[in-house]
């Protein structure tokens, strides 16, 4: 080979070899022969003496595994076809053989081999460390994940148990009215039920006894007709054309007293479809003074439907002036019943330019109000004419007032496509001043549906005017309709457009009802938009009006968000009342979630509330009670309250006893598994009891956390001491008292008899 011409020539092998090593001397340089290398160049390759390499191959040295290894891995690079498996295993067999032929030989490669072992199992496991580790960073990454989507899902369970837990209370309050409203209708059906029994027997010996009487009147009257029907007819022809007013009146009577009614109507009938209208009204007003009404009620129907329309104004005008208020009644309800649509538009008309406007508003509202809707749309447009408006204004103003809310919405809609949606604004305004709060939020859920926005801020604004009973109505209407802005934004515009009096009263409704979510609202609201003055009258009036100011303040704290808790409590702070602030406080502490409690506290901090100052901080960790104390801690365990937290752990761990911090530290762990951070509140406060207490203090904590069930926290601080300036002291001292009660088998007091 080219080799041997380069210096690849290999020393003689050595003539006193054993047969085990010159068979594995001879195979290594067959082996190494096909590197076509140089001993020399291989020697600087592997980083090794080149009279090593010559003993090695000479058969002088046996090498080590190794060194056969890396030429088996070159000659493999070199050779098309590299050492089978059996061929390697062979040449390993030879060179443990030639190893057996040195005892020293044996021994060393048995350690080569083990510290190869060794090397390898250390390269194993650091491959295993790393991968543990790229676990742990992603278990880490995946747990920060998970956390933080736990939180925001906390908040958003809070904030659907909030809605939910509102429905509730609105429907459990419904539910007790109608329960109850249930049960006084029952017992109202069973009273009726036994009064109609009692009613429809005494209908039934009625019936019989008018029966009888019926049967006798007719044949006294079959008697009397016999006798005087031809003489009393030719006299009441002759009496309808030549008769004056009196003496129809007069006649009216006789034939009422001899039990002629029919006669006697038809004859008052007769006379108003012939004579003049001032006969009419003089014969109306004389029967009236008779006693003798229901004949001219009986006749006005037919005279209204058989006289022209101008005498109908005629006779209306007669009677206003005459003052006949029971008969001008009756002519406007036929006129209603009877006429067209047209006709009643006339008339209407008429009696406006005869300057009888609310006769004419009264008819035009009564047939708003009872004709059918096409038929008020086509009176309507009668009266569309200069001058006409008010009229028009008024009785659509009374179908909005007295019609139902569909009825209403289609005569307004049926009114825009006529062209006249310039009435609408009106029939609004009607509608929102006079009608329930139901019926108007049932108005604006159609209006908003039908794009009529302007309608709706129309009702809007005249309805909240209105007494605060309505408003309040108003807005649970519009909650149960599904309405929640707008009736948010009605709550908002009540309380911010009312005195702190009537403010207080809604709150102190609100509250009463329990309306808490809205309670919660208005007085946030309040809050907000009042003067330091103002608050303090808000409060004074609560008083007033019989509200438990701190169960309002509690019941509404229990529901608002975090944002408004703190906003309250500020405000009530900045105004002097640190009292009432206080109760927000406690309340938020004490009822609210963990994450909501935080919220609260960091809202205090940028608004530069006193109670998260040092000094109320330390007050509070002195002061408060350990539960209370614990829920504190763990609300103030968030980043941007990091001083906060500091202070109050530092307290805490210096101004409160052993058993105190043991019970503090029993609740925290209860809590751990809820909020994995509680784990870092738990250290921070060993650490400041380690940094600030002397060491017999800890060595009493260590015993008592001991004791309590709670041994990691006990070993956590026992880690924390080992690791400070006071180790030693800390070791020594609990050797010692973990060995006081300890009893010696050498001591007097283990042998001494005990005394019974």
């Amino acid at each position: 080979m080219s080799g041997s011409t380069t210096g690849a020539r290999l020393a003689p092998l050595k003539p006193d070899l054993g047969p085990e090593k010159r068979a594995f001397a001879e195979d290594l340089r067959r082996l190494f022969l096909t590197l076509d290398v140089s001993v020399r160049r291989y020697a600087v390759r592997r980083h090794l003496d080149p009279s090593t390499v010559t003993r090695y191959l000479s058969g002088e040295r046996v090498p080590p595994w190794d060194f056969v290894a890396g030429v088996v891995g070159d000659a493999a690079e070199e050779l098309a076809h590299p050492l089978t498996a059996e061929a390697e295993a062979a040449l390993r067999e030879l060179h443990r053989a030639a190893l057996k032929a040195s005892r020293r030989n044996t021994e060393v490669q048995q350690l080569q081999d083990r510290l190869a072992d060794a090397d390898e199992e250390i390269r194993r496991i650091k491959t295993r460390q790393r991968a543990l580790e790229d676990s742990l960073r992603d278990r880490h990454r995946r747990l920060s994940d998970i956390q933080r989507r736990c939180l925001h899902a906390e908040e958003v369970v809070e904030k659907q148990r909030l809605i939910r837990s509102a429905e509730l209370e609105r429907w459990k309050g419904e539910y007790e009215r109608l329960d109850t409203e249930r049960d006084d209708l029952c017992e109202q059906v069973l009273f009726l039920e036994e009064a109609l029994t009692v009613a429809r027997a005494e209908l039934i010996a009625a019936e019989e006894e008018c029966c009888r009487l019926e049967n006798e009147l007719e044949n006294v009257q079959e008697d009397l007709a016999r006798v005087a029907a031809p003489s009393l007819m030719e006299a009441l022809e002759a009496t309808d054309r030549t008769a004056t007013v009196a003496e129809l009146v007069d006649l009216v009577g006789g034939l009422e007293t001899r039990t002629q009614h029919a006669i006697a109507s038809e004859l008052v009938t007769s006379v108003s479809r012939t004579r003049a209208i001032t006969e009419v009204c003089a014969l109306l007003s004389g029967l009236y003074g008779a006693g003798l009404h229901h004949h001219a009620e009986a006749a006005l129907p037919a005279l209204v439907m058989m006289r022209p329309v101008d005498d109908v104004a005629g006779l209306v005008a007669s009677m206003v002036e005459t003052r006949l208020h029971d008969p001008l009644v009756t002519v406007l309800q036929a006129s209603v019943r009877l006429h067209t649509p047209q006709d009643i538009a006339l008339l209407a008309g008429m009696l406006r330019s005869a300057g009888l406007c609310g006769q004419a508003a009264s008819l035009l509202g009564a047939a708003a109000v009872t004709r059918e809707i096409p038929e008020v749309v086509a009176a309507v447009g009668c009266l569309a004419e200069p001058g006409g408006e008010p009229l028009v204004e008024a009785g659509l103003a009374a179908a909005a007032r007295y019609r139902p809310v569909r009825d209403v919405v289609q005569l307004l809609d049926l009114l825009r496509h006529a062209g006249h949606g310039h009435l609408a604004p009106a029939m609004a305004r009607a509608l929102a001043t006079r009608r329930r709060a139901p019926d108007i939020a049932e108005f604006i859920g159609t209006a908003l549906r039908s794009g009529w926005e302007a309608l709706v801020r129309a009702a809007l604004d005249h309805s909240e005017q209105r007494e605060l009973a309505h408003v309040v109505e108003l807005v649970h209407a519009l909650l149960r309709t599904g309405h929640p802005d707008i009736a948010d934004g009605v709550l908002l515009r009540a309380v911010g457009g009312r005195p702190p009096a009537e403010v207080a009263a809604l709150i102190a409704d609100l509250h009463a009802s329990a309306s808490t979510h809205l309670c919660a609202r208005a007085l946030g609201a309040a809050l907000r938009g009042l003067c330091a003055t103002g608050v303090r009258e808000l409060i004074t009036e609560l008083h007033r009006a019989g509200a438990d100011v701190d169960a309002v303040l509690k019941s509404t704290t229990r529901v608002c968000t975090p944002g408004d808790a703190a906003t309250v409590f500020a405000t009530l702070e900045a105004c002097g009342l640190g009292d009432i602030a206080e109760t927000v406080f406690q309340c938020v502490i004490a009822t609210r979630a963990t994450s909501h409690a935080g919220l609260f506290l960091q809202g205090l901090r940028i608004y530069g509330a006193p109670a998260l100052t040092i000094a109320a901080l330390q007050r509070r960790a002195r002061d408060s009670s350990v539960l209370a104390l614990a829920q504190l801690v763990r609300a103030l365990d968030a980043p941007s309250l990091g001083p906060q937290l500091g202070v109050a752990l530092e307290t805490c761990a210096t101004a409160r006893s052993s058993t105190d911090l043991t019970i503090l530290l029993k609740h925290l762990r209860e809590e751990a598994s809820a909020s994995p951070r509680t784990h870092h509140v738990i250290g921070l406060l060993l650490q400041e009891v380690v940094l600030h207490r002397g060491v017999a203090e800890q060595v009493d904590l260590h015993l008592a956390l001991d004791a309590a069930g709670l041994p990691e926290q006990a070993l956590r601080i026992q880690g924390l001491a080992a690791r400070s300036e006071r180790a030693a002291d800390f070791t020594r001292l609990l050797r010692e008292r973990g060995r006081e009660h300890e009893q010696r088998p050498l001591s007097r007091s283990f042998w001494r008899t005990k005394r019974p």
